[in-house]
């Protein structure tokens, strides 16, 4: 399933009880996350995409704040989709969430903004698509601004992602084992490129040279595979925790001052609030 795909996909699916226009919800972008994101697929490999939306007028007055995550098959392949109400996006942008900051980083191959035209017009949501691209091309500045949130976002995932390792190499399903280790290992690349300050896009994707081995033990697991990726795995969650105190202190004094912060914030927020208060009526 392509983005494109996707997106017209959960356009019919946000929609399929919509009778009014009040009631009409617009999707703003969608992003492939995931294995495929990351760079260590394989061809059986899930899709996994977060729909950002532009909440309808009935929506802001009558529902929780946000929509469940649906899977489904489509072409014998397993697809997860998750939606993320504009709102959500940019309160956790502004806070340096993990999620996002993968989807603001995310290349035009792993990225689908919106394009309206006369059959689907809506100037607010075209504004904020805009307000999205603008987000995106200003991306670096909300990579620190809540370093204690992103470095606990990462160490649970590698945390989570060593526990279902072990699981899976317990019940000695060793491509689980290699899929969930190899999970373990770029949350930690993450981690080292965040701590060095280098680029994060870079730490956000398995270099070229390592992917091809990933793909390779990942499509022809064995015992002998899993144990080296599991072992790996418990090494890297122990220096993790060992080295716990240090990589926070670090990351803290890559955090801009609180002044910058709110700043930061208070622009992004203002404009946000702007393009919102202008009326679903367009």
């Amino acid at each position: 399933m392509d983005l494109k795909q996707a997106y017209n996909y959960a356009v019919e699916h946000l929609n399929e009880n919509a009778k009014t226009e009040s009631e009409r919800i617009y999707v703003l972008g969608v992003f492939q996350l995931g294995s495929r994101y990351a760079g260590y697929d394989i061809e059986s490999s899930d899709y996994d995409f977060t729909v950002v939306y532009m909440p309808s007028a009935y929506d802001l007055l009558n529902r929780e704040y946000g929509r469940s995550k649906i899977k489904f098959e489509y072409n014998d392949y397993e697809v997860e989709m998750s939606f993320m109400d504009i709102r959500k996006y940019l309160n956790r942008l502004l806070s340096s969430s993990l999620e996002t900051l993968q989807m603001v980083f995310a290349p035009s191959s792993m990225s689908y903004y919106a394009k309206f035209g006369d059959d689907n017009l809506s100037l607010r949501a075209e504004e904020l698509v805009d307000f999205m691209l603008k987000l995106r091309d200003n991306r670096k500045s909300f990579v620190y601004l809540n370093t204690d949130k992103l470095y606990d976002s990462i160490s649970g995932r590698a945390k989570s992602s060593m526990g279902n390792a072990s699981i899976s190499y317990t019940n000695d399903e060793y491509g689980r084992t290699v899929k969930y280790a190899i999970g373990v290992e770029y949350m930690q690349d993450l981690l080292q490129a965040l701590y060095y300050n280098e680029d994060i896009r870079e730490g956000l994707t398995v270099s070229p040279m390592q992917a091809p081995i990933y793909k390779e033990h990942r499509n022809n697991p064995s015992y002998e595979i899993a144990r080296l990726y599991h072992s790996r795995a418990v090494n890297l969650i122990e220096k993790m925790v060992l080295n716990k105190a240090v990589v926070r202190e670090t990351l803290r004094k890559l955090q801009p001052t609180e002044d910058t912060i709110k700043v930061v914030r208070e622009v992004w927020t203002e404009e946000f609030v702007n393009i919102i208060l202008g009326g679903y009526d367009d």
